[in-house]
């Protein structure tokens, strides 16, 4: 009997990180197939490896530092990027919170070929104080980049162990045409499941036929339709389930993009009672760089929309492509314009920093950090405000609610008090966010 749920978990997990073309094509349409999802969290190396490392980061573009990931049963986990002098992902560890301290997790460590190709992955396990194998992948590329084959193992019994292998065939356009997926028998690779696409000319996906090997023939199991926007964004993907004789529909995935072509919204819904049900929705933001910087996952109950943890993925400008199983998943960069991205990390607490300069005349910086909520939705009512030495109100700096971070504002005396400024002498600022309160003094001095 064919395990439809492991089958599918082997399938897209490989696809996902093979990542060869992600600078070609869209690949959200592989999230209409979450109902193999329970399967990804029992081998975390799989979900860790999804980065697509074959990506080189140019000069000049935002480096992804971190990563931290908030699920629905309180667990906390921060990965960690480093890349090399030439813009490769080197590395990638994953923290988990436990008590009040980052304890180490995973670590991945990725190798290039000559000509810039991955060619050899390695999965490593934080245990007793020491990292230990888990799993190694060996790739093989064309002369183009193209990944050829991606062979993965196992470590057991302190050896590797043959587990999954995963052979590409590309069209005239260099696009996947076929992809065929085999685990290792007793003594020679089995097939297991494969990819049968359809191509536009443009080099996206018209179409995918899903099939599984049963032993001595191929059967058909899912059909995926891929409709595009004007700007060859894809906005809806219709999946159909086999019966024997036709096509009958089964999922479909909605999707919608800001002005700048970032996908900020996904729907998916199952085909139930001759109707589409809601089933799962993604929120996502990016900073003015157009980098993401926030994502979150919702599932439909019956009733209303509630917290869960899904998958979804997203890709920066630079085509670095990463894929998360999370309720919430907050991003940051070394570099940035964004005030709200200042920072490689979530503070750790509250803080209203001495302003400077002090004594100022004019005007003079105020820095501050809200750190994670213990609430799932990470957004704080924040009031920043000036006061003189009577108590009365004289500015109002920010009002609005925030997200963790680090920020900064601007007080300029001039246009204080409606405009009319302000005179020498001692003022107060006083940060309020959520249940958190502090003030500071600080001196104009004309």
């Amino acid at each position: 009997m064919i395990n439809f749920r492991k089958d599918m978990l082997l399938l897209f997990m490989l696809f996902l990180i093979s990542g060869t073309s992600a600078q070609k094509i869209d690949r959200s349409y592989l999230h209409t197939n979450h109902f193999f999802n329970q399967e990804i969290k029992s081998n975390p190396f799989l979900l860790g490896n999804f980065s697509n490392i074959q990506n080189i980061l140019s000069p000049g573009t935002l480096k992804l530092d971190s990563i931290y990931t908030f699920s629905i049963n309180g667990s906390k986990a921060k990965w960690i990027y480093d890349f090399d002098e030439n813009g490769r992902l080197n590395s990638k560890m994953t923290k988990s919170y436990t008590g009040n301290t980052w304890d180490n997790w995973l670590l991945f460590y990725y190798f290039y070929d000559v000509n810039n190709n991955r060619d050899t992955a390695l999965a490593k396990s934080w245990l007793n104080g020491n990292w230990i194998n888990d799993m190694l992948e060996i790739f093989t590329n064309d002369e183009n980049g193209n990944i050829l084959t991606h062979i993965t193992y196992f470590w057991t019994n302190e050896e590797w162990v043959k587990k999954l292998k995963v052979l590409y065939f590309y069209d005239s356009n260099e696009i996947e045409e076929i992809i065929l997926f085999q685990e290792w028998g007793d003594t020679s690779w089995v097939n297991n499941s494969r990819l049968l696409f359809s191509n536009l000319t443009n080099g996206s996906h018209e179409s995918l036929i899903y099939e599984q090997w049963n032993g001595t023939e191929w059967k058909k199991i899912t059909q995926s339709n891929f409709i595009y926007n004007d700007n060859d964004k894809l906005a809806n993907t219709i999946v159909g389930k086999w019966d024997g004789v036709s096509w009958q529909y089964y999922q479909q995935a909605i999707f919608e993009y800001d002005s700048d072509g970032n996908r900020i919204y996904e729907l998916l819904q199952s085909w139930e009672d001759q109707n589409w049900q809601n089933g799962e929705q993604y929120f996502f933001e990016y900073n003015s760089n157009n980098y993401f910087t926030y994502g979150r996952s919702e599932m439909w109950d019956g009733t209303k929309w509630i917290r869960f943890d899904g998958m979804f993925s997203f890709t920066n400008p630079d085509g670095f492509t990463e894929h998360l199983w999370t309720f919430e998943a907050e991003a940051y960069y070394s570099q940035t314009t964004d005030v709200n991205d200042e920072g490689n990390a979530l503070p750790d607490q509250f803080e209203l920093a001495q302003n400077y300069p002090n004594p100022f005349n004019p005007s003079t910086t105020i820095k501050y950090s809200i750190p994670r909520s213990t609430e799932y939705y990470s957004v704080q009512q924040t009031t920043l405000k000036v006061y003189d030495i009577l108590g009365r109100e004289v500015a109002t700096l920010v009002n609005k609610d925030q997200k963790p971070g680090n920020y900064e504002v601007q007080f300029n005396s001039s246009s204080a008090s409606g405009g009319q400024g302000l005179p020498s002498g001692i003022y107060f600022y006083r940060l309020q966010s959520g249940n958190f309160t502090q003030s500071r003094k600080m001196i104009l001095l004309k």
